[in-house]
């Protein structure tokens, strides 16, 4: 039976949660199209995901001068392989620009390191937790971030 076939006699849902596992696949437009067909009109899709923003980029760099992962005898190992490959919130929409139905209703982006925290904590303290959200936007803010969290809502056809 064909993927599609298969598709085909699962029923429509109102929820679809992917917790760390986008990251794993490469065919993400193929992925979020197979799902969209999956969701009844109004449905949702909620993608928790580590993402690639300054903190993982400090710890790949350390990572790699550490542990040897740029010698040549640790590239030619195919064992060393990875299909990870973080998303962030521009992956994210550009995958929805591919699919019509499929639209970003909110995101969030989460930081899990202790200044930071710290940091949106005093946030909080001086302006409150919707403007500390909506600081959470910008783009150098988000780049302190490990995290993403995208609710992506299927379109009610009219």
């Amino acid at each position: 039976m064909t993927i599609e076939k298969f598709q085909e006699t699962l029923p429509k849902v109102d929820a679809i949660f992917l917790l760390s596992m986008v990251h794993h696949d490469p065919e993400r437009v193929e992925l979020f199209q197979r799902l969209s067909k999956c969701l009844l009109p109004g449905g949702v899709i909620v993608a928790i995901d580590p993402v690639h923003y300054i903190h993982r980029y400090k710890k790949l760099l350390c990572s790699s001068l550490k542990d040897g992962y740029l010698t040549r005898k640790y590239r030619e190992n195919r064992n060393n392989l990875s299909t990870h490959h973080f998303c962030t919130l521009g992956e994210y929409e550009k995958i929805c620009s591919k699919i019509p139905d499929l639209q970003i209703t909110d995101y969030e982006c989460f930081a899990h390191r202790f200044f930071v925290k710290k940091s949106l904590l005093f946030l909080k303290y001086l302006f409150g937790e919707k403007a500390t959200k909506r600081l959470m936007k910008f783009p150098l803010l988000r780049a302190l971030s490990t995290e993403i969290f995208v609710l992506l809502k299927k379109q009610q056809k009219p």
